[in-house]
C-alpha cells in the first residue's frame, strides 16, 4: 500500500512538473509595471499609476537593502526552494490562536511568482505555473 501510494505521489509529481514547464519562465521579467486592484471577484477595480516606478538592475541595488528585505520578508530565503514548512506551521498556529488571517506564510519566491502570473479564478493552471516558478 505504501509502495502504491508512492508511485501514486511520483505520478502526480511527475505530470505536475511537466505540466508546469509548457509556461515561458520568462514572462518573469514582463510584469507590468503598474499595479491592478481586484474587486472580491477577481475583476479589475483599478489601475495604480506607474509614473513614479523606476525599474533598477540588481546590482545597482545596495546589498544592505537586500539584507534588509530578504531579514522582513522571508527569513529563511536562502535555505528553502521557495516554499517555507515553517513559515506555513507558523501562519497556521497564530492564525488558529488568535482567528482569522492575520499572518500569511509567502515567500519572496512566492510573492514573485504571484505578481507575475496571471490569475485564474477556478483555473489551476496559473498556480502550477507557480509551482514551477518555485522549484530548484
Amino acid at each position: 500500500l505504501a509502495l502504491a501510494a508512492a508511485l501514486l505521489w511520483l505520478l502526480i509529481g511527475a505530470a505536475y512538473y511537466a505540466w508546469a514547464l509548457t509556461y515561458d519562465l520568462g514572462a518573469i521579467r514582463d510584469m507590468p509595471q503598474r499595479s491592478v486592484v481586484l474587486d472580491e471577484n477577481g475583476n479589475v477595480y483599478s489601475r495604480l499609476s506607474g509614473e513614479n516606478r523606476v525599474v533598477v538592475p540588481f546590482d545597482e541595488i545596495s546589498n544592505n537593502f537586500v539584507n534588509a528585505l530578504i531579514t522582513r520578508e522571508d527569513t529563511r530565503f536562502y535555505s528553502h526552494h521557495g516554499v517555507d514548512p515553517i513559515g506555513i506551521a507558523r501562519a497556521v498556529v497564530r492564525n488558529l490562536l488568535f482567528g482569522g488571517m492575520r499572518e500569511g506564510a509567502s515567500t519572496i519566491t512566492q510573492q514573485l511568482a504571484r505578481n507575475s502570473f496571471p490569475l485564474g479564478g477556478n483555473d489551476h493552471s496559473p498556480q502550477a505555473h507557480r509551482g514551477r516558478a518555485r522549484l530548484p
